[in-house]
């Protein structure tokens, strides 16, 4: 080795391409997050490439060797509880008896088996709540054969509420003054918001509700397309008890309800 002057060792030469102490060598990074050790190439594999790599979407991410949880597919993977079960099915009672009961006021008219019972309704008098419980019997054997018993159980007890709170909201609720157009809209979209919400907790509000339900599952036919052409025809029968301006809001009533439907229960979009 040379020495310096004043008998000092000179600092030893070192080769360029040696990192030293000071200087750590930079570990190489996909997007913003360090490779692990596990990820980094060892000896013989393919340098890593600059630049961000491309992830492959359908991989979980990970983090410190284990999978980040997805809250989305959390949300759509993992069943309801009992308790929110019970809360979706009451509050789509009360918000679905409450549209009917807007509809009543102006002798309007919904589709479904609901539009069956005000048709009744309309032409014998005979009570709304008991007509509408009646007509969705027959329907229960085929929730039961085709959707099962909880499914069958939850629209039971959803009719049942219907029956009630429809008489339990026109006994606690005096409108003055509401035009046929607005009522009907407005008690469209309250009953869409109400479908929602049972079809979302495995329930329905019985009748043509159970028919549409089982041909979505079954064949993945939109509950939206399919109720529009019931209730369709059954607006057209209020011809015979209605006058037309109100058949034309009780139609508005069923575009809301059904737009609502198409647009946010289409098939694989939501599972319980």
């Amino acid at each position: 080795m040379a020495r310096a002057a004043g008998g000092a060792h000179a600092a030893p030469v070192t080769d360029e391409s040696t990192p030293s102490a000071a200087a750590p060598t930079p570990r190489p990074t996909t997007g913003d997050a360090p490779l692990s050790a596990a990820s980094a190439p060892g000896p013989g594999a393919p340098a890593v490439p600059d630049g961000p790599a491309v992830l492959d979407r359908a991989v979980a991410p990970v983090h410190d060797g284990a999978p980040v949880p997805d809250p989305v597919a959390d949300l759509v993977t993992r069943p309801h509880r009992l308790v929110e079960d019970v809360v979706a099915l009451l509050i789509g009672s009360l918000a679905l008896s409450f549209g009917l009961m807007l509809l009543k006021d102006v002798g309007g008219v919904s589709g479904g088996i609901a539009g069956i019972a005000f048709l009744v309704n309309y032409s014998t008098g005979w009570p709304f709540g008991l007509v509408f419980f009646l007509i969705n019997l027959p329907f229960y054997a085929l929730a039961i054969v085709r959707m099962g018993w909880p499914f069958t159980i939850k629209t039971f007890a959803v009719v049942g509420l219907i029956s009630v709170l429809t008489s339990f909201h026109a006994a606690n609720i005096t409108i003055e003054h509401i035009t046929p157009f607005y009522a009907c809209a407005l008690g469209g979209m309250f009953m869409g918001l109400a479908f929602l919400a049972l079809f979302r907790h495995g329930a329905s509000a019985g009748g043509l509700g159970i028919f549409v339900f089982y041909l979505q599952d079954r064949f993945g036919v939109s509950a939206g397309v399919v109720q529009l052409c019931f209730d369709a025809v059954i607006v057209l029968c209020a011809l015979f008890v209605a006058d037309v301006p109100t058949v034309l809001a009780s139609v508005l009533g069923v575009v809301v309800l059904n737009v609502i439907l198409a647009m946010n229960h289409r098939p694989g979009r939501y599972r319980a």
